[in-house]
């Protein structure tokens, strides 16, 4: 079992917690409860359009200003509103190995030895570049 904190698309001082088991993933979102009950946090199952929760999460992020969930088949992604904005996945048939993600920036291995960055711009995720490790 994997377990990935990123903050909501949808709503401010949401946390979403990711568990990315063998073969499904779960999202629980944290949220503070209304002003009349301080300390109190609600605490649910929920849905991202974006997220397959059908297959095995390998990394969900924050990428700039999009929440992503990476699975060995490509990469999904939501902007602030919280709807599905787009996909990204490997030419090929080479599956996602690894993932690593920082502010803006967005780091694949894939099968073979490739390596691949991608970069939020404006929304969406851009390839930048790729390198074949020998």
């Amino acid at each position: 079992t994997r377990a990935y904190v990123a903050s909501s698309p949808t709503r401010r001082g949401q946390k979403l917690l990711v568990l990315g088991f063998i073969s499904e993933s779960k999202v629980v979102s944290f949220a503070a409860s209304p002003a009349d009950s301080e300390d109190e946090e609600d605490v649910e199952e929920i849905e991202l359009p974006a997220f397959d929760t059908e297959k095995a999460t390998l990394l969900a992020a924050n990428v700039g200003a999009l929440v992503l969930q990476v699975t060995a088949a490509g990469v999904s992604y939501s902007d602030a509103s919280g709807e599905s904005v787009g996909t990204w996945t490997a030419d090929g048939t080479k599956n996602i190995t690894l993932a690593a993600a920082g502010h803006d920036y967005l780091v694949l291995a894939l099968e073979g030895g490739v390596v691949v960055l991608l970069q939020d711009e404006g929304g969406k995720l851009v390839q930048k570049g790729s390198v074949w490790l020998s």
